[in-house]
């Protein structure tokens, strides 16, 4: 093995529990100044985040490269694609309609709090931006032995601001982004894009990511070996694939390398 492949959201960096604590910590300011439940806005914003954003965006290209409404709250979609013009030009409007939209189901009319609150997502989830308490130091040992890749789903703009806030790009050999491509995890393409950018053989290589069907399956496809990066213990679902190794925590890469 030459090279090792890792996904970035979830692997090497939190951001399920980032996302769902900066919505919380942005609903908690609406329910000091309205009285307003802050589980019931945070689910009401979600709601109205998937509606707005499944009604004016590509759902297709969107889909492919591996974007959702969350990234429409708080990214600013830097790109010449032309879907990316198109979002970038309405995202404004789309946060502030989100948070709109969701006080005024609590009867709620505000557009100066309105604000705040599209501000206050944005900060909130960048200063949750962190690491997993291991990345660091696994990859600094794994980097003596072996060359390190990042294949992540995401637009350019989030990702490299998730890498640099986090100082990871150092340890990197290459850099893979769906965003800049325009097709993403699991499709087989960008998984050969990266070998051959790295002039490496899918023999040679090992995909590290926390999705079965994205990050694993995605590899395996093409012949690469997957591990699963299986934090939170869940039953392996066989129906999607195997994967070759399975750990909980990235310092178990160490054991295995």
């Amino acid at each position: 093995m030459k090279i090792i492949i890792f996904d970035l959201d979830d692997t090497l960096i939190v951001e399920v529990a980032a996302v769902e604590a900066a919505f919380l910590a942005t609903c908690e300011l609406a329910h000091k100044k309205y009285g307003i439940n802050t589980e019931n806005l945070y689910h009401t914003v979600k709601s109205h985040g998937r509606q707005l954003w499944n009604a004016f965006v590509d759902i297709e290209y969107c889909n492919n490269i591996g974007i959702g409404y969350w990234e429409g709250l708080w990214g600013n979609f830097i790109g010449d694609h032309h879907n990316l013009k198109f979002i970038r030009d309405r995202i404004p409007t789309y946060r502030y309609q989100v948070w709109y939209n969701a006080l005024a189901e609590f009867k709620i009319n505000d557009s100066i709090f309105v604000q705040q609150l599209v501000d206050l997502f944005g900060n909130e989830l960048r200063q949750r931006l962190v690491l997993f308490p291991e990345t660091e130091s696994t990859l600094k040992q794994l980097s003596q032995n072996y060359s390190l890749a990042l294949i992540t789903n995401g637009i350019s703009d989030l990702q490299y601001e998730k890498l640099e806030k986090t100082n990871l790009l150092a340890y990197f050999q290459h850099i893979t982004i769906s965003g800049e491509e325009g097709f993403g995890k699991p499709d087989p393409r960008i998984f050969k894009l990266t070998l051959d950018k790295l002039g490496i053989s899918a023999e040679n290589a090992v995909m590290v990511g926390d999705n079965l069907s994205r990050d694993i399956k995605g590899a395996q496809k093409i012949g690469i070996r997957g591990i699963w990066i299986n934090r939170s213990r869940k039953t392996l679902s066989q129906d999607i694939c195997i994967p070759d190794a399975q750990i909980s925590s990235l310092i178990e890469l160490l054991k295995l390398f």
